[in-house]
């Protein structure tokens, strides 16, 4: 063999090596672009699972209820285009058949929209946290920014849900040990807090709550100082 032919060879085996070493790093980024993927989306799909199975039912609406079903859906499709393994696909299946609880009705009587402080400390910090996930989203443009505006909205609305209900139990705490006297200013404090910051009517049997109690509250300090008044005269009697 020539030393033109041997050179020929050699760079005819450069050129195939090179080649193959092209191909193989190819594969292996598109492997990695393929597990950063997954990552990203099992990520995303195991915030919004959080979110839906942990928000509280008495400050879940319709809409908020509504988009989290739609996310996951979507994020588990694009998920198994990646990966469409028996386990994904019945991953999957489980995920998008459990719907988020159906909002609680506010219940009849009660002054506050949750059962007590604790709840109403883990229900400001899951809503503070949904804010920043949608802001996330909309920063990624991964939705209608119209929808993660409105959504914004609720969650600064449901921040200040439940700062009224934790006044409400601080107000009844304060009521048990001074008296109704000192802890009615902080019942109308409330109530005009409440008033001021209803969202599309979300807070209308909470508010008639407040104020049928603070109304009771008013007449039963104005009894106590009304020497005429029923209980204060069979008291003298007595």
């Amino acid at each position: 063999m020539t030393p033109a032919e041997t050179g020929f060879v050699i760079i005819i085996v450069v050129i195939t090596l090179a080649g193959a070493a092209f191909v193989v790093q190819s594969l292996e980024n598109q492997r990695q672009q393929k597990r950063s993927a997954l990552r990203a989306l099992r990520a995303d799909i195991r915030y919004a699972e959080q979110i839906r199975d942990g928000f509280p039912s008495e400050l879940m609406s319709p809409q908020l209820a509504e988009f989290l079903s739609h996310y996951l859906t979507a994020q588990w499709r694009k998920l198994l285009t990646l990966d469409n393994s028996a386990a994904m696909q019945n991953a999957a299946k489980a995920s998008v058949s459990q719907q988020p609880a159906p909002p609680t009705p506010y219940k009849a009587g009660s002054l506050t929209r949750l059962h007590d402080k604790d709840q109403a400390l883990k229900a400001a910090a899951m809503s503070k946290e949904l804010a920043a996930w949608l802001k996330n989203l909309a920063n990624r443009n991964r939705q209608s920014a119209s929808t993660i505006s409105e959504l914004l909205k609720y969650c600064h609305y449901c921040v200040q849900q439940v700062a009224v209900d934790g006044l409400v139990f601080d107000a009844l705490e304060y009521q048990a040990v001074k008296g109704p006297k000192p802890a009615l200013h902080q019942f109308k404090n409330c109530l005009h807090t409440l008033e001021r910051i209803d969202h599309r009517h979300f807070t209308d049997r909470q508010i008639y709550e407040l104020r049928t109690y603070v109304t009771e509250l008013e007449a039963s300090i104005q009894d106590a100082k009304d020497p005429a008044s029923p209980d204060n005269i069979e008291e003298q009697e007595g």
